[in-house]
């Protein structure tokens, strides 16, 4: 099992654990917690799909995981010790070769069944795959050896670079597997529901320039997807306090809004038509109010209750049929950084934008890492940008500086949007 922190962590304040600037910046004791804190929730979440008794979801590939939540488990461990333990340039952070010599993994055969390259989404429930108890006994190991390691690790942004990463990279995938739980109507009591907010008018913004992204000379962890900075300039324009919620959406619904092409984008309504979608995902609006299904259980949802499961094409439709549009993200990110004090909430579900996904700096050739590769893969399949956060992000995640992406026609995650005047 994980060693014990020592004793000073043991009064950390949970606050630290879950407040985004703190934990890019974290040091070794802050991590190590955080380390074991991130583990134990995702063992709770695969323990829900067992106790679900769903061999489909063991042993299928469920979206959005492309992979089995055994799989999903066990890559955990091996992503863990394959940028850590088996890394011999881990003290070199992001400059590291991705293509240099690694040590052997303490199990002989953990590239085999757990290294993303080497097993294809629809191999990833083979039942080759070791039994539950075998993977959570190579969590347990590889874990200690990190927390081994971190403790001898200086406190510097490049040594600690690959820890922080693996924390993010473990609480990105549990949001994933949550997402997955929902598909499958996995019971996980953790869960929360978005809450009701009392409606409030859009708020007024003068036009102005703003930044968005990190600078990397800042310090701390920074996502692939937020480095660099890029001045915008934005008109004056008003912005929704709030997401756009059940209610609302459903007026859309209700006036034909899924039977009519005029409200969509030629890629939106090809969508329209080859899901042959009649309405939102996951929801009904019977005629004594609105129900839906959330993990496993039909619930009534309150009608400001923040619409969520749509995908781009869905957000976009409903703001042409309001006569309003998407924020741009400097937009969205300003008004989150600066307008709280005047209403705006946010934090429940991620939001579209209306901004595709490009690098904040030029691709210099300096980093090889597949995180840098996965993120510029994604700029060229034409993701969208998300921002905020769900009910089911960690906290540590839900900085108003990062950038979310997916596909426009992607709706397995907790999504919603906001909008602004023409």
């Amino acid at each position: 099992m994980p060693s014990t922190p020592g004793l000073s962590t043991m009064f950390t304040p949970a606050a630290d654990l879950d407040h985004p600037v703190t934990m890019r910046h974290a040091g070794r004791e802050l991590l190590s917690l955080a380390l074991i804190d991130a583990r134990n929730r995702s063992l709770r979440l695969f323990a829900a799909f067992e106790a679900a008794a769903r061999p489909d979801a063991l042993d299928g590939t469920p979206p959005p995981l492309q992979g089995s939540p055994l799989w999903w488990l066990g890559q955990l461990g091996w992503y863990q010790e394959h940028w850590i333990a088996r890394n011999v340039q881990r003290h070199r952070g992001r400059r590291c070769d991705a293509r240099g010599i690694r040590l052997a993994s303490i199990d002989p055969r953990a590239d085999l069944w757990w290294d993303p390259r080497l097993r294809s989404p629809v191999e990833r429930g083979a039942t080759d795959l070791p039994r539950a108890a075998a993977v959570r006994q190579y969590l347990a190991d590889t874990l200690e050896v990190t927390l081994e390691l971190l403790m001898e690790a200086p406190e510097q942004d490049e040594t600690l670079y690959f820890y922080r990463d693996a924390l993010f990279h473990e609480d990105r995938q549990a949001e994933r597997l949550i997402e997955a739980a929902q598909m499958l109507d996995v019971p996980l009591p953790e869960a929360t529901a978005p809450g009701a907010w009392v409606p409030h008018q859009p708020l007024a913004v003068s036009a102005g320039h703003w930044h968005i992204g990190i600078a990397p000379e800042q310090g701390g962890y920074v996502f692939e997807s937020e480095r660099g900075r890029r001045l915008d300039s934005c008109p004056d324009h008003d912005i929704d306090a709030q997401p756009v919620s059940w209610q609302q959406f459903l007026e859309f619904v209700a006036d034909g809004g899924y039977r009519q092409s005029r409200w969509w984008s030629p890629a939106g309504w090809n969508w329209v038509c080859a899901q042959q979608r009649t309405g939102p995902v996951m929801a009904e609006d019977p005629a004594d109010g609105l129900v839906q299904t959330r993990f496993g259980r039909t619930v009534r949802v309150h009608p400001n209750h923040p619409v969520v499961h749509v995908n781009l094409h869905e957000a976009q439709a409903w703001c042409r049929w309001a006569g309003r549009r998407l924020p741009s993200e400097v937009e969205w990110t300003h008004a989150a950084e600066r307008l709280g004090s005047r209403g705006f909430r946010w934090g429940e579900v991620w939001e579209w934008t209306a901004d595709r996904l490009v690098a904040l700096e030029p691709d210099m050739g300096d980093c090889n890492l597949p995180q840098r590769e996965a993120f510029l893969a994604a700029c060229t399949q034409h993701h969208r940008v998300l921002r905020g956060g769900a009910t089911v992000t960690r906290p540590r995640l839900r900085d108003a500086r990062h950038r979310n992406h997916r596909l426009p026609e992607d709706q397995h995650g907790l999504t919603g949007f906001r909008s602004c005047a023409l």
